[in-house]
């Protein structure tokens, strides 16, 4: 930074650009993560929609529908949630079956590691900046220094 002439005005709006930079690569990283765990929560509904078929015949062809509601509750509710959760995705993704939402959370993750290693690069340059700092800030104080001693 001495090199280039810049001043420690136009140091300290490098440092808060970069400072909001980094912000916004967290913000970023944690609306990914929120995502993918959002995502990995609902690997399994379309096996359990699938695995309810049986369940649903039954409730069919049962005499007492409430009855059976009552006896196969939690069954019941896994094949709501799974309804539900089928249907967020198709609304929300387009994802239609099992491969594609595995897809799209590799895709996901993928991109999230993308920004790891951004963010990465920017911590290395923020270390290099303070470094830079540092040298400015010395080579002030040994300027300063001389001032003095000549004064004198």
């Amino acid at each position: 930074m001495y090199k280039k002439n810049i001043t420690l005005e136009e140091l300290n709006e490098l440092e808060l650009k970069k400072d909001h930079l980094i912000e916004n690569f967290k913000k970023q990283l944690t609306l990914f993560d929120d995502e993918i765990y959002k995502l990995d929560k609902m690997k399994d509904c379309f096996a359990v929609y699938k695995n309810s078929y049986s369940l649903i015949q039954a409730y069919k062809k049962s005499e007492d529908k409430t009855q059976f509601k009552q006896e196969n509750y939690s069954k019941f509710k896994q094949y709501d949630i799974a309804k539900r959760n089928m249907s967020y995705l198709k609304k929300q993704y387009s994802i239609t079956d099992e491969s594609s939402l595995y897809a799209k959370v590799s895709m996901l993750k993928q991109d999230r590691n993308i920004f790891y290693g951004n963010l990465g690069k920017n911590a290395e340059k923020q270390r290099e900046i303070q470094r830079e700092m540092q040298h400015q800030e010395q080579v002030k104080k040994r300027q300063q220094q001389k001032k003095q001693d000549i004064e004198r």
